[in-house]
């Protein structure tokens, strides 16, 4: 009976066609990390005091947890790294970090001058592609076209994650006048502690109620938002108040690493671009080169591929 098998043969081959061209395309499987990494700072601390204060405290109360499996600790000058994985075929994961994250911020005897934890899950990205920005120009001026590049690509809803490589952080530089201190008669520790006050976390504990747990602290502002020079150092029950500008001057730079970055002798930027979960990384590379193109003043020129695919919509 032919005719009905060849008209099987022809909707396989057509549905082959089609899934060519809308199926998701990676390099490699998805794969699933049920882990979390935990970074906690302790400046100027040996890894010996750091595993003593900081590492074995965080260890015990984690271990409490039934979902815990093994934790991996590593301990250097100023910094302690945990990797926390959890048993295999846990059934909420999202539930085990969250009980995590309410331990660490449970803790309370830690030493004042430990930076708040900072906890990522660990979750597999793949490379996708990279953009290279580089000329003879100043490092503010490109750092700045570099964030605008960045901000642009967020904007696809088909885009990957974005790393900026090469970029320098700002600094803010607060200059003391000495005169200052004596004429209203206060210390430079007094305007030291008011900022670290002001840019501190501070955990106020664990709401319970019928819902769930609500963890209670107040959240550290970002640097590049606050007015140090707003922030009061002294104040009187007259309304009167001693701010930071008062004392002294505040600055923004760009910081002083010693590490180059340049690409053809010239220095550079670059951008790393990476997916994760379902995303497609053909689509994800065609999103990019064709905005680097339209960057360069070029026009897109789509393929009959890309026109099969909408890739004309770019």
């Amino acid at each position: 009976n032919p005719v009905p098998i060849n008209l099987l043969m022809a909707g396989f081959i057509i549905s082959g066609i089609i899934a060519s061209f809308t199926l998701r395309k990676q390099f490699f499987p998805d794969m699933d990390f049920d882990s979390l990494s935990i970074s906690m700072a302790f400046p100027g601390a040996s890894p010996e005091d750091i595993e003593e204060t900081i590492a074995v405290r965080i260890e015990n109360a984690l271990f409490a947890i039934d979902d815990v499996d093994k934790i991996n600790t590593s301990c250097s000058e100023g910094s302690a790294n945990l990797f926390v994985s959890f048993n295999e075929g846990t059934q909420n994961i999202d539930d085990a970090i969250d009980r995590v994250k309410r331990t660490v911020d449970s803790i309370r005897d830690l030493p004042e001058e430990v930076e708040r934890p900072v906890i990522r899950r660990i979750e597999p990205s793949m490379p996708v592609i990279m953009v290279e920005m580089y000329g003879d120009t100043d490092q503010g001026v490109m750092k700045k076209i570099i964030r605008d590049m960045q901000d642009d690509l967020r904007s696809f809803s088909e885009m990957g994650a974005i790393s900026i490589g090469g970029d320098l952080n700002n600094e803010l530089t607060v200059t003391v006048n000495q005169d200052k201190l004596i004429e209203f008669g206060i210390s430079i520790t007094d305007v030291s502690n008011s900022i670290r006050e002001w840019m501190s976390e501070i955990p106020g504990g664990t709401l319970r109620s019928d819902g769930g747990d609500i963890v209670i602290r107040t959240q550290t502002p970002e640097e590049a938002s606050v007015e140090i020079g707003d922030i009061v150092i002294r104040a009187s029950n007259k309304g009167e108040s001693l701010l930071v500008r008062d004392v002294a001057s505040v600055n923004s730079s760009l910081v002083d690493v010693p590490i180059a970055t340049r690409f053809n002798g010239k220095p550079s930027m670059h951008m790393y671009i990476t997916k994760s979960g379902d995303q497609d990384i053909v689509k994800i590379a065609q999103i990019v080169r064709a905005y680097v193109d339209g960057r360069n003043r070029l026009s897109y020129q789509p393929t009959w591929l890309d026109y099969l695919q909408g890739g004309e919509s770019i």
